[in-house]
Formats: structure tokens, sequence, C-alpha cells
């Protein structure tokens, strides 16, 4: 009964409720944004280094987004009203409706290709209503385009961070964003290797023996996962018992952010932690698997990319195995591949200290 109601919902609130909401304006719109965000955490981190823009430019942000980014805003200290979205009953949701309905706002965006973003924008008080659509094969829900005031759209394989560049600069008038943390970090000493990631075929299988070779180069190496992440996680007898190899079970978001915020560098997969690591200017080395490299690679300042050509990259990333069943675009990295990347890294933070963190691109 309760996801009938909801799809009944979803069909009123799109093609019947679109056209009035649309009309909700403010008579006087404050220097106040709403924004919607339900991606996973990599596109979350994207999102930071036009925050800290907005911050600068005292324009008051409304933020809302799944509850683990919290951690992220109060680990940055970004002073965003920031609210957790629940979608897990209609009343949970009305209330979030009865909010930004009532809240006046100069503009409403929603970042996410999401069907409940698309409703917060367009029955939100607001001046102007902005969404995101990719080309027409590629839209996620029928209706969108009722929602908006103004539409951007973009083929599929534009990076996700230029696409942020063109929605905050039809607000603030900038035409230049630099994918960069404002961050304070520290260095311990202790490499940092995340060997997981969302879909299994985008772990690269040979971090055991790259641990080995950094350890005998003197390297220490910490390892960092989720409890969920180590279920299937078999260290060798070797590693377990070498001092300079630590293992960290990570209990939340903002422990991630402390342990890439205080290593001396960053190696791991396509994942969100690799995009911290990159967007904070560490020394990052990332193995590229089977994801579109052209739309999702981590932009920074030290960022370093093992990847070799492959005809069937970008894979569908369903299922237990790649479309293609040998992991092929992973099994081609080799030990010494990363191991040039890694030392290259390191080389040119030393020979960049002296830099500040926003030196751009």
């Amino acid at each position: 009964m309760h996801k009938l109601i909801l799809r009944c919902a979803k069909y009123y609130w799109t093609f019947i409720g679109s056209s009035y909401f649309k009309g909700n304006r403010p008579d006087c719109p404050p220097k106040r944004i709403l924004i919607t965000k339900f991606d996973r955490l990599g596109d979350f981190f994207l999102l930071i280094p036009f925050l800290q823009q907005l911050q600068k430019r005292k324009i008051e942000i409304v933020l809302i987004s799944p509850p683990m980014n919290k951690e992220v805003i109060d680990h940055l200290q970004i002073p965003v009203s920031f609210i957790p979205f629940d979608n897990s009953s209609i009343e949970k949701f009305s209330e979030l409706l009865r909010f930004v309905r009532e809240t006046s706002f100069s503009h409403a965006i929603n970042l996410s290709m999401n069907i409940w973003g698309g409703f917060l924008v367009n029955q939100s008080k607001s001046a102007h209503k902005l969404g995101l659509l990719q080309e027409r094969e590629h839209y996620v829900y029928k209706g969108a385009k009722l929602f908006y005031d103004k539409i951007l759209s973009y083929p599929p394989d534009t990076h996700n961070f230029d696409v942020l560049c063109r929605v905050f600069g039809e607000i603030t008038g900038e035409d230049r964003f630099f994918p960069l943390i404002e961050k304070k970090t520290t260095d311990n000493g202790w490499i940092v290797i995340h060997p997981f990631a969302s879909w299994k075929p985008k772990q690269w299988p040979k971090f055991f023996e790259l641990m080995e070779n950094l350890t005998e180069q003197n390297y220490k190496v910490k390892v960092i996962g989720t409890p969920k992440e180590y279920q299937d996680f078999i260290v060798p007898k070797n590693l377990q018992n070498n001092p300079s190899v630590s293992f960290t079970v990570l209990s939340s978001v903002k422990e991630l952010m402390e342990q890439i915020d205080s290593c001396t560098a960053f190696i791991g997969n396509d994942s969100g932690p690799a995009h911290y690591a990159a967007l904070i200017g560490k020394p990052t080395t990332i193995i590229w698997g089977p994801g579109l490299f052209e739309r999702i690679h981590a932009r920074g300042k030290n960022v370093h990319f093992c990847i070799v050509p492959v005809n069937c990259r970008p894979c569908r990333q369903k299922g237990v195995t790649c479309q293609r069943g040998n992991n092929i675009c992973l099994q081609n990295v080799t030990v010494e591949m990363v191991l040039e990347k890694f030392e290259s890294s390191l080389n040119k933070h030393v020979n960049h200290s002296d830099r500040s963190s926003d030196t751009p691109l």
C-alpha cells in the first residue's frame, strides 16, 4: 500500500502538480541557494570546491543530501544548512516539501538526475529552478523537464566537475573553478592504500604484491576500509606479520578523511577515497579499471593514473564479473607501472612543496 501511494504521488507531482508548483516564487529573492545532491561519495567530494567558493561570496547554502554526507560537511567545517534527505515515508518527505515551499531562495538546483531532487526543486519557493539532464537516451525519469525553468544537458562523457562548473557559472558569473579542496593536512609518513571499490571487478588484484614491494623499499603502508569491505579480504601471513603494514577498519566517513588528511601519499582504485585524496592535493596514484575515464576520473593537483587501453571500456558494471569476463583492464596493470606512477607523484610533491594548496591546474 505504501509503495502504491508513493507511485501515485510521483505521477501527480510530475505531470499534474509540477506546473502549479513551478509558479511558487519569492517576492524578494534572498542570497540563498537550495542544492539537492544524492550521488555517491566521490561525486559529493567534487561539490566541495564549489561550496567553498559560494561561502567566500557570502551566499547562504541549504543542502539536502543523504545523512552520510553531513560528516564531510562537518569535517571540512563548511557553514551550510545541511538537511538529511529522508524519503522512507510520505510523512517525512512531506516535511521536506513543506520546508522548501515556505523558504525563499534565489536559486534551487537539483545536481542529481533523481526524481526526489526534482520534486524538491520544483516545489521550492525559488526565483530560478535548475536541473541536469543527459542526452535523451540517458534520461533517468519521464517528465523531468517539467520541473525546471532551465535544464543543463550534456553528453554522457562530460566530466562531472565540468558539469558543476557550468551550473555554478550560471549562478555566480564565474568562468574558472579549480578542483581543489582548501584543507590543512599533515604528513605522518604512512602510505595509505584503499584496495576496495563499490564493484568487485573495479578492484585491482595485485595490491598485496605492491605492498610487499613498498615495504622492501622502507615505506610504511596503511590499508583502510570499512568492515563490509574487509569481509572477503584475506591477508597473506607475510603481510600480517610485517611491522611496516597496518590494517585500519574505518567506522565513519570522518575517520576515512582523517586517515587521508594525515598520510604521505594515497594509492587506490577508482573510488570515493581517491577523489578526496586528489582534491586535497595529496600525491595520489589511481589504478583505473572499467569506468568511463572521461567522465568520472579524479581531479586534483597531483594525480597519476595507471590505465591501459582496452576496447571494452566503459564496462556495463553489472553482475559479479565484468562484461568481457577476464578483467583485462586491471589484469594488464603491472606492479611496476604502479610503482613508477607512485614515485612520480612523490617526486612532484617534493618539487612543488613550496606552492600553495590553491595553485590552479
